[in-house]
């Protein structure tokens, strides 16, 4: 594509750290990014919004009107196409290039995203090497990649499919404790503690969220509808 432009990513961190007594480090950390002039695919020739129906609950009454049969001003003129009848739903004649068949898609630049993180950790540090960690962070990750309808002309502010909002670790180091000055194996020959000493262990474990739940259209106004019969509408 000759137009194609270059994204790019705005970063960036500020972090304070403070050692307590008794070898405590705790630390808190934050980080921000954005993304600018990233690729959207926006589809066109979709039914403008005016014909789309803003209802909560499924639209009957505007499914019909935009289903519904009506002469096909292409009869004839489009052989091989799928609108050459004699008739032809009425919402293929409401899109702005009502003589192609379908949708179809063009790329531009103007999507964005962000992402926010801050980090607290705590650390715990021991004698001869051996320390112990843990660290928790929230984040938030939000896109403006798509278009709620094809005819929408401003990109929709959601969470990100990317988005994992709490990360959470523990850890630990122990050395192993073999070799010089340690408790066993100090009176090693070179080699012996060259090959078995400065062994350390470590172990980590990390909890996150999964990724947000998508769900259909369809799904959404069933739940939506079941909702409502239960609840009532306010």
């Amino acid at each position: 594509q000759a137009n194609r432009e270059a994204p790019y990513y705005t970063r960036w961190e500020a972090s304070i750290q403070h050692d307590f007594a008794g070898g405590f480090v705790t630390s808190f950390t934050y980080v921000g990014s954005v993304g600018t002039k990233l690729p959207v695919a926006r589809t066109v020739n979709g039914i403008p919004t005016q014909y789309l129906s803003t209802s909560q609950s499924r639209d009957t009454v505007n499914e019909a009107f935009l289903s519904q049969n009506v002469p096909n001003p292409f009869a004839g003129l489009l052989p091989g196409s799928t609108i050459n009848g004699a008739n032809v739903a009425r919402s293929q004649l409401l899109r702005p290039y009502p003589h192609f068949g379908g949708t179809f898609a063009v790329e531009e630049y103007t999507g964005s995203d962000s992402y926010q993180a801050g980090t607290v950790q705590v650390q715990k540090r021991f004698t001869k090497g051996n320390s112990f960690t843990t660290q928790y962070t929230y984040s938030r990750t939000r896109d403006k990649l798509n278009f709620l309808n094809p005819a929408d002309g401003v990109l929709e502010d959601r969470i990100s499919p990317n988005d994992r909002p709490h990360r959470f670790s523990i850890g630990g180091v122990l050395a192993v404790p073999y070799g010089k000055g340690q408790t066993w194996g100090n009176d090693a020959n070179g080699f012996t503690d060259a090959l078995l000493g400065g062994w350390q262990l470590s172990t980590t474990y990390q909890y996150q969220s999964g990724a947000p739940l998508g769900v259909p259209i369809a799904a959404a106004f069933v739940v939506y509808n079941l909702l409502v019969a239960l609840f009532g509408a306010g």
